[in-house]
């Protein structure tokens, strides 16, 4: 019996490009990529602001695995 997999994305322009993807769900795993500080249009958020940018990444890693 094989697994359906399923990928997940924002549309970040980097997705597309290299074929990458947030996360992908096999069966009922889910696998996470790293994940970045950027906003929704792919822009680097936090630049000089370390705290700014832990906390835009963990709100993409909650996007993700919602």
């Amino acid at each position: 019996m094989s697994s359906q997999v399923k990928a997940f994305g924002f549309g970040m322009p980097w997705e597309s490009l290299y074929g990458y993807s947030q996360a992908t769900q096999v069966g009922d795993t889910v696998y996470v990529s790293g994940q970045l500080s950027h906003d929704r249009h792919g822009n680097f958020v936090g630049a000089g602001d370390f705290e700014l940018q832990v906390r835009t990444t963990l709100e993409n890693l909650d996007l993700v695995l919602k």
